[in-house]
């Protein structure tokens, strides 16, 4: 977990974060972090994703619905991206003779919905494009760091 102090055009905010809380996969991972934002007495919650892979995710990535589906215990939760997707990030894999894309996307979520996430059983994360998608689940670190995200800063 970390707490970052952040500048937004002047005004003062702050930003905790469960960090590292990787997805995983055989050529591409996937990050789901948690996010709280505060900025004066209004405070937010988020869904970070970051995404690395040998795709280009703005290329394909659903930018008009939902593009994050969390299947929690059966149960649907669809997300809506916050915002466009900047330009990823290119790492040269001169080894492996690829290029690896690295991009970051943020979805609104409130706290009740962190809550049934870290209480669920079952967890299968979706990304959607408008062809193709990627699909994987939560593991125990997964639920275990969202619940300590939860009880240090969501209370």
């Amino acid at each position: 977990m970390e707490g970052n102090k952040l500048g937004v055009k002047g005004l003062a905010a702050s930003l905790a974060k469960a960090a590292k809380n990787t997805l995983g996969g055989r050529t591409l991972d996937i990050y789901l972090n948690a996010q709280k934002f505060i900025k004066k007495d209004d405070e937010s919650f988020r869904l970070q994703v970051i995404y690395k892979g040998e795709i280009e995710l703005g290329v394909w990535l659903n930018t008009n619905g939902e593009s994050l589906v969390l299947i929690v215990d059966g149960n649907r939760m669809g997300f809506k991206l916050l915002g466009e997707p900047k330009s990823p990030d290119i790492e040269s894999d001169i080894k492996n003779l690829r290029y690896i894309y690295s991009e970051t996307l943020f979805y609104p979520i409130t706290l009740e919905q962190l809550k049934i996430i870290s209480n669920a059983k079952t967890v299968e994360v979706k990304l959607s494009g408008q062809s193709q998608y990627y699909q994987t689940v939560f593991d125990g670190d997964n639920f275990d760091n969202l619940k300590k995200f939860i009880n240090e800063y969501a209370k």
